[in-house]
C-alpha cells in the first residue's frame, strides 16, 4: 500500500534543503562542534553558531507549528533528536 505523508514535497524541496543546511551545521553537528572542541575558541565559534540556530529557530517556531508552517516535513524529523536532547543533554 501507499502512504499520503510525504515529508519532502516537491514544491517544498528547496526550502527544505534550505532549512536542513543550516540546521545541521548551526544546531544538530554544532553541539558535537562544541563538544569535541579542543581550544577555547573552536568552543566559542561552534557556540555561537548553536545560539544562533536556537534564535532562528525561535523566530520561525514562534509563528509556526512547524518549521515550514502547517506541514511536517523532513526538516522537523531531523531536527527533532537534537531539540528533545538539547535540555537535558547539551545545556546543562
Amino acid at each position: 500500500g501507499g502512504s499520503d505523508i510525504d515529508l519532502c514535497p516537491k514544491e517544498l524541496q528547496s526550502e527544505i534543503d534550505a532549512l536542513n543546511d543550516w540546521v545541521y551545521n548551526d544546531v544538530n553537528n554544532g553541539v558535537y562542534k562544541c563538544g569535541f572542541s579542543t581550544t577555547q575558541l573552536a568552543y566559542d565559534k561552534a557556540s555561537q553558531g548553536v545560539s544562533r540556530g536556537m534564535d532562528r529557530l525561535e523566530s520561525i517556531l514562534a509563528n509556526n507549528r512547524f518549521l515550514l508552517g502547517d506541514k511536517l516535513t523532513e526538516a522537523d524529523l531531523r531536527l527533532f533528536p537534537t531539540i528533545l536532547r538539547f535540555d537535558s543533554v547539551y545545556h546543562n
